[in-house]
């Protein structure tokens, strides 16, 4: 079944706006985490709290992160359909594990 070739533009504009997503998500969180674990800030179960919280969901966007390329990569509408699904599950996944996590563990 053949797709109209705007479905493939929207993959590839939403590829981007994971992109930017995972450097707003993913990379200052993990850099932020870095710099305090670094100067001593977070030791103990708050260093522990603070993997689980804000460490799996930028691990996951990551993962989103490597399917968005994946669509950007592609070169058929067809090839980019698989990632997008990959990527909307890898960012849910990641957005319902910092929810909960917030959830049980930041009371």
């Amino acid at each position: 079944m053949s797709e109209p070739p705007s479905a493939h533009g929207f993959r590839r504009t939403l590829a981007w706006g994971a992109i930017g997503f995972w450097f707003l998500l993913g990379l200052v969180p993990m850099i932020g985490l870095l710099i305090q674990t670094v100067r001593g800030d977070r030791t103990g179960s708050e260093l522990a709290i603070a993997l689980v919280v804000f460490g799996i969901p930028a691990a996951l966007f990551t993962v989103g992160l490597y399917y968005a390329v994946q669509i950007y990569r592609a070169k058929s509408p067809a090839d980019s359909r698989s990632p997008a699904w990959k990527l909307g599950a890898a960012f849910l996944a990641g957005f319902v594990v910092f929810l909960g996590a917030s959830a049980v563990f930041l009371r």
